[in-house]
């Protein structure tokens, strides 16, 4: 299957499979997606309120 897609869209067989994919779907690597998705979640913790155990739990581990 690999071979197959490597020569429909013309890629050279050495080529790794996912540098071919995010070149040809111009999607991002798996840990720019983490590091997003984690900054995501963390704005969306600190835009609870104070009660709340996550925004507590943030707090004290920002001050470890």
């Amino acid at each position: 299957m690999n071979l197959f897609l490597r020569s429909q869209l013309g890629f050279k067989s050495s080529t790794s499979y996912p540098i071919m994919l995010l070149a040809k779907t111009s999607a991002q690597p798996i840990e720019v997606l983490t590091i997003e998705t984690f900054y995501e979640y963390i704005s969306k913790v600190k835009n609870m309120h104070n009660h709340r155990l996550l925004k507590q739990a943030l707090k004290v581990g920002c001050k470890l």
